[in-house]
């Protein structure tokens, strides 16, 4: 995210901290510990989706006498993994009052 100013923010729960300290609204963070952990969670595993999808997409650059099968097919199940979760879990997101878990 680069700033007005020319700072640039980088890191998605650090771009959406600094978000959050800019809202006229309700924080997107849960005030409710329950709550808040729930939508933390959703939070690092949809990091962790992307950084399996970056990982991916590297090894595919890679010359392909270098690249590893294995590697690969752990972080696609890694991402399937993590579609599957949100699968699993889309009713505890919400389509009215968005927070964290809903934003990643």
């Amino acid at each position: 995210l680069e700033l007005a100013d020319g700072e640039v923010i980088v890191n998605s729960p650090v771009i959406c901290e600094y978000l959050n300290t800019h809202t006229k609204t309700e924080s997107i963070f849960p005030k409710n510990q329950k709550d808040y952990f729930t939508h933390k969670k959703f939070e690092a595993i949809a990091d962790g989706i992307m950084d399996a999808a970056v990982l991916r997409r590297y090894e595919a650059l890679r010359p392909e006498n270098l690249r590893s099968h294995d590697y690969d097919e752990k972080q696609k199940l890694k991402i399937k993994h993590g579609l599957t979760f949100f699968e699993e879990h889309s009713a505890e997101l919400s389509t009215k009052d968005f927070k964290i878990g809903e934003i990643t």
